[in-house]
């Protein structure tokens, strides 16, 4: 392969944050190129105008899933495509175990409060050695944290939820921004491992960010996760604390995840970082 399709053609796209979207499709496709054209499957596909791009990249049996019954008018390139709603990524029981060579996970975690849920129902109807894409606001970057600094509130791609919003409505927003971390946690001990990581779109003031204050949480990082005593847990770190102090963490609009099956999800050990 040569480099992945080109975004422009596709008229369904949403227009909104053109640059930070083109970015992070850019990632995904880039994350898929050297995997085999098996079945792939998007949770919270939307109006589904992606699909027939993983389908141009060769991948067989390509469907999505939606949370919400009857919301998403269908693109029009979609057409053709499989896409079963009323589905919950959190209790995917609809969903065949062990049957998707790629799960793709795209800007819906951040809706979702149950994170280990989430990632567990991901895990569950992944195939050994697949592989997980999942995308999300990045809170981890340094603009983000100057924000939640000065307001209390992390910088995501959506207002803060309305106070008019019904609560059954409330995940429309983002209200559950996910924590690095935390991720990766909930990523071991659900049979995962995450191998690549990008941040899609940096803008100049977070590259700048990131080249002033990058060295310091370096070392701070650092000095922290070796704090452990454990060696196992410092292993862990170790390898979180690649992802942590990366450019892409630090900078990019957003947390583009790959994270590969390496193990059986335990419902039993995921559920333990549930609440």
């Amino acid at each position: 392969m040569t480099g992945p399709p080109r975004i422009a053609p596709i008229a369904s796209r949403p227009v909104h944050g053109k640059a930070t979207l083109d970015a992070r499709i850019r990632d995904i496709l880039a994350l898929l190129e050297r995997e085999p054209r098996g079945r792939l499957i998007e949770i919270g596909c939307g109006t589904g105008w992606m699909l027939p791009v993983y389908a141009s990249l060769g991948f067989r049996d390509v469907r999505g899933t939606n949370y919400e019954i009857g919301h998403w008018p269908r693109a029009k390139e979609a057409e053709g495509f499989a896409v079963e709603e009323g589905i919950d990524i959190a209790c995917p029981s609809r969903l065949p175990v062990d049957s998707f060579d790629v799960v793709i996970l795209s800007e819906v975690i951040e809706h979702i409060p149950d994170h280990a849920a989430a990632v567990r129902g991901a895990a569950r109807i992944l195939a050994p050695g697949g592989l997980l894409v999942l995308t999300t606001p990045n809170i981890h970057r340094l603009s983000s944290r100057l924000r939640f600094f000065l307001s209390g509130f992390h910088k995501v791609k959506r207002k803060f939820v309305r106070y008019s919003c019904p609560l059954r409505e409330s995940f429309r927003f983002h209200n559950w921004p996910a924590h690095l971390p935390y991720l990766d946690y909930v990523f071991e001990r659900s049979g995962l491992r995450i191998e690549d990581l990008r941040g899609g779109r940096i803008k100049a003031f977070s590259a700048m960010l990131a080249l002033l204050f990058r060295p310091i949480v370096g070392v701070y990082t650092r000095w922290l996760l070796a704090q452990d005593e454990d060696p196992a847990q410092r292993e862990a770190y170790a390898r979180l604390r690649r992802w942590l102090v990366s450019r892409a963490a630090l900078a990019g609009d957003n947390l583009i995840i790959a994270a590969r099956r390496i193990g059986h999800p335990d419902p039993r050990r995921a559920a333990e970082g549930s609440t």
